[in-house]
């Protein structure tokens, strides 16, 4: 799945509240420094496999690249299906694509907290 970004500044947010240069952070995920600064700028398509490296190397949840946390919270309260599907519908093209990279994260981020429950 790719995404074409409005998410570009969330990268570099992490990344500078972190404390590392983009040539640091491309250390970490294996990319040249070149990709990092295509990512940040929205020149580079943000496929799942890249939200993932990013936010393991930037130590958040994965969706937190992709919206800000109180529309996840609004997202997380409202998760009706019935619900989440008339919001998709409301959304252009685009927009649907980086709402369905935001619910797999939702998605990903309950997995593991599960798995973590289990593992207590």
């Amino acid at each position: 799945m790719d995404i074409s970004l409005g998410m570009k500044n969330r990268i570099e947010e992490f990344r500078k509240k972190k404390g590392l240069s983009q040539e640091a952070l491309g250390d970490l995920i294996g990319v040249q420094k070149a990709k990092i600064s295509k990512l940040e700028n929205g020149n580079q398509k943000l496929t799942m496999d890249y939200i993932t490296r990013l936010a393991d190397a930037l130590g958040i949840k994965p969706w937190e690249l992709i919206a800000p946390a109180e529309d996840i919270d609004r997202l997380i309260q409202n998760k009706e299906e019935e619900d989440i599907v008339k919001i998709r519908r409301q959304l252009n093209e685009k927009k649907q694509s980086q709402f369905d990279a935001m619910v797999k994260g939702i998605e990903l981020a309950i997995k593991a907290e599960e798995e973590d429950k289990n593992d207590r």
